[in-house]
């Protein structure tokens, strides 16, 4: 044992052998840790010295630890961090210079944004990502998401006003240089009465306005449900209308032609295809054409 540790454990009433036992621990023993910890991580010591001293793992202290980013350890990183640069000063790098030096005379000064990738590097990123990674991913931002701490921050950076502002010009910009590719969803309330959701509802379109129209004006339709719900490999899915005819039942989805011509949503599309077909309905995809 390190004698280093010894005051500690004195001072929090635990055995050393409980204290480094390995397995599940109990949670007494667990809030004891995370206390000792702490309480050497608020003094500025490292997480090198907390393992050393401590026994434990590195995931279990950084886990364990309520002593982050406290000033004594931000005033090390930022010593640590201008001997690094002090150490790199005067070092030269022609060529990162002599492209910089390009780029900035040529008006480009965000020249990482933008950058077109090479073929090669876009087949590998597409092989990347097979169904198992994308079902691993689903699942950590699912877990991050239901952490406060990630979820507050994450929506308190997206609502800022900053990035409002941002958004909202960024998509001016589209409207106006490609205004036959991009255009300006709007919804409205209707009252409708063949709807299952009831007698007045939100469509977030003007296609969808004009599909509702349809749907309630056709004599072929008893009735419609809009967006129902159905969960595949762990996501939700959320298809436009399910459409109860005299002699049938259809899944529609009201889409953009553009968005059909390019084929940007067709993995969804066949998803929703393969469910509509599992439950012996059609499959139509509605355009404003």
């Amino acid at each position: 044992m390190d004698p280093r540790l010894q005051p500690f454990l004195e001072k929090y009433g635990v055995q050393y052998e409980m204290f480094v036992k390995k397995g599940r621990a109990t949670s007494n023993i667990v809030e004891v840790r995370s206390a000792i910890i702490t309480e050497m991580h608020l003094t500025g010591m490292s997480w090198a010295d907390m393992i050393a001293i401590t026994g434990l793992s590195n995931g279990t202290i950084q886990r364990l630890s309520k002593g982050k980013r406290n000033p004594i350890v931000k005033k090390k990183i930022s010593d640590n961090m201008a001997r690094m640069c002090a150490s790199r000063k005067g070092e030269v790098k022609p060529w990162f210079s002599d492209l910089l030096r390009k780029l900035w005379g040529d008006g480009h000064f965000d020249f990482h944004k933008g950058r077109i990738r090479p073929s090669w590097e876009c087949a590998k990123l597409r092989a990347s990502f097979t169904d198992a990674r994308r079902k691993h991913l689903s699942h950590v931002r699912t877990y991050l998401w239901k952490t406060p701490s990630y979820r507050d921050s994450l929506l308190q950076y997206h609502r800022s006003e900053e990035q409002r502002r941002y958004r909202s010009m960024a998509q001016s910009k589209r409207l106006v240089e490609n205004p036959s590719l991009y255009h300006r969803g709007m919804g409205c309330f209707m009252d409708v009465s063949k709807c299952s959701n009831g007698s007045r509802i939100w469509v977030r379109s003007q296609a969808e306005k004009r599909a509702v129209l349809k749907l309630e004006l056709d004599d072929n339709v008893v009735q419609y449900q809009y967006e129902y719900r159905f969960e595949h490999e762990d996501r939700w899915f959320i298809p436009d209308f399910i459409v109860h005819y005299t002699d049938q039942i259809s899944m529609v989805e009201v889409k953009p032609a553009w968005v059909v011509r390019q084929g940007i949503q067709a993995r969804k599309l066949q998803i929703y295809e393969a469910h509509a077909t599992a439950n012996g309905w059609g499959f139509e995809i509605w355009t404003q054409i």
